[in-house]
């Protein structure tokens, strides 16, 4: 265990921002800093509403069935910097309606979730996830700071049905926004997963994305997920705490945007308070190579009773890091998610 934490401290050293080229801070709401962490391998590990960004057949919350219930996911850190940011720069005068206004969308960034659990139905609601773009990020210099949430996310709605003990069917729709304040567009994506789980030992999951016809290309950065394409993940747990995961990406891909492309991820949960990742994946034909790694703190299951903890640890904070090396260029990543539930 010594030896973990000793290597993963000097990764982090390693992959300071001074030894790239340059850096990117994706923190100010999301929920992706887990799957990007395990470089992406996601469409067969079953979580929360994290894990329903990739499959929305994965979207599974307790470890017993429940009749009925609510649960919300709050991110407390977006609001203060929203809050913090207008302080900065007050208006008032004529503005003050418009002022206002502000308030109330900071406000609304608090609530990051909303999961309704039944015996065999999950309906499943995220808010306000940032997109994964270089080019609206690379004017953020700070890790907290205010980007154009509201011209650069997406919001979706998951639906899982479970069908057996070991299969569930899903399907998402999302609303994607893209540009900057001044003008931006909108449209709508779907994807569709199946989720099936031959031992308790080993998932298998598929999914088949349909990106907005204006923004195809909107969750290519890190994520690599491509238009009217087919996914395939194993994920495989082979002692306690532990996930290895693989997946297949862009299996059917005919237009060329990408090809068939694997991506590698592990987890190791130590005490049931802190999980360590990393992964990889290679771009096709390209020498283009993307390490990640990272790291998950807290686990809010110890605050619950048996009956209300999560099948799968819901860590308040998590960090990943993410070096993408290009033929001319290096890029670091860095993805941070802070969510509480209730």
């Amino acid at each position: 265990m010594n030896k973990i934490l000793t290597l993963l401290i000097i990764i982090f050293i390693i992959f300071q921002p001074g030894y790239a080229g340059e850096d990117f801070f994706l923190s100010y709401s999301s929920i992706k800093a887990k799957p990007i962490a395990m470089g992406g391998a996601y469409s067969a590990v079953e979580d929360n509403f994290v894990s329903a960004t990739y499959n929305p057949a994965s979207l599974n919350l307790y470890e017993t069935e429940k009749s009925f219930r609510i649960t919300l996911f709050l991110n407390p850190i977006a609001p203060l910097i929203s809050f913090y940011e207008q302080h900065k720069t007050p208006s008032a005068g004529p503005v003050q309606t418009n002022e206002n206004q502000h308030y109330l969308k900071n406000a609304a960034t608090f609530f990051k979730g909303l999961v309704i659990t039944t015996k065999f139905l999950d309906i499943g609601f995220i808010f306000n996830e940032q997109t994964i773009d270089s080019a609206k990020l690379v004017e953020q210099k700070q890790v907290f700071e205010q980007p154009a949430i509201w011209s650069n996310c997406y919001h979706s709605a998951i639906i899982r049905l479970k069908l057996a003990d070991r299969v569930s069917l899903g399907v998402s729709a999302s609303l994607f926004y893209d540009g900057t304040d001044e003008e931006f567009s909108h449209d709508y994506g779907f994807g569709y997963g199946l989720l099936i789980k031959p031992t308790q030992k080993l998932n298998v999951g598929m999914t088949y994305n349909y990106m907005p016809q204006l923004m195809s290309d909107i969750r290519m950065p890190l994520e690599r997920l491509v238009d009217q394409t087919i996914n395939i993940g194993l994920a495989f747990f082979p002692f306690r705490g532990a996930t290895l995961s693989f997946d297949l990406r862009n299996v059917t891909e005919e237009k060329g945007k990408s090809v068939v492309e694997a991506h590698f991820g592990f987890e190791q949960q130590l005490f049931s308070m802190i999980a360590l990742r990393c992964g990889y994946f290679k771009e096709r034909f390209v020498p283009n190579h993307t390490y990640s790694m990272g790291i998950g703190l807290v686990d809010s299951n110890f605050l619950f009773s048996k009956e209300n903890k999560l099948i799968q640890p819901q860590f308040w904070f998590n960090y990943a890091l993410a070096l993408q090396r290009h033929a001319n260029q290096t890029s670091c990543w860095h993805v941070i998610s802070f969510n509480i539930r209730l």
